[in-house]
């Protein structure tokens, strides 16, 4: 049970039945534990359509028992998070791409990481959220000075300057855009590509 409770606070403070089933390794016990759980009242049915969510009562409930886990224990679990959400919601990622992000973020998968964050900025400048746009490049840019180094993560620092530029743009940033691209202006001239 202890095990359940645990896979299902790396899920999150709302967490999908169907998530958590592919992700446990208790699969047999998983509707015992469940209903333990809300019997002891840790966690409720928060929503039963389309699809079956619960949520911890108390969101102090989900990050203690998310703490207790071990660092290597929830990297491996987010990864199987991230991992399952991919197949199960293969059809529509994209209304998922700010959580795959997370999970694959923590989970240390970097360039599924990156990915995700870079389509999550490109998607809110569509609609306009210049600020939370601004968070996800930032986000990955950040990942990407972790890494950099190699001429892999040069390009693709180049890619997520290109990209983050726009937002920059849209939100009238143009002496902190000037300033970023000046910082790496001789990365991108190292790369040797003219069209970058």
């Amino acid at each position: 049970m202890k095990r359940i409770l645990q896979e299902a606070s790396v899920i999150g403070r709302t967490f999908l039945y169907q998530i958590l089933e592919s992700v446990t390794t208790l699969r047999e016990q998983l509707d015992d534990c469940l209903n333990i759980l809300e019997k002891l009242d840790l966690i409720h049915l928060h929503i039963m359509q389309p699809d079956l969510e619960y949520m911890f009562k108390h969101v102090l409930t989900q990050e203690v028992v998310y703490n207790g886990l071990l660092l290597k224990q929830r990297k491996s679990v987010h990864e199987r998070v991230a991992q399952v959400m991919e197949q199960l919601f293969h059809d529509r990622l994209a209304e998922f791409y700010e959580t795959l992000a997370f999970h694959y973020k923590r989970g240390h998968s970097l360039d599924k990481a990156l990915d995700y964050l870079v389509k999550s900025g490109k998607k809110c400048i569509k609609r306009y959220a210049g600020e939370e746009s601004h968070q996800y490049f930032r986000e990955a840019y950040e990942l990407l000075l972790e890494g950099q180094g190699s001429a892999k993560n040069k390009a693709k620092l180049v890619d997520v300057l290109i990209d983050w530029a726009f937002v920059y743009y849209y939100t009238g940033r143009y002496k902190d855009l000037l300033e970023l691209l000046k910082a790496h202006r001789e990365t991108a001239e190292s790369l040797g590509d003219k069209d970058r």
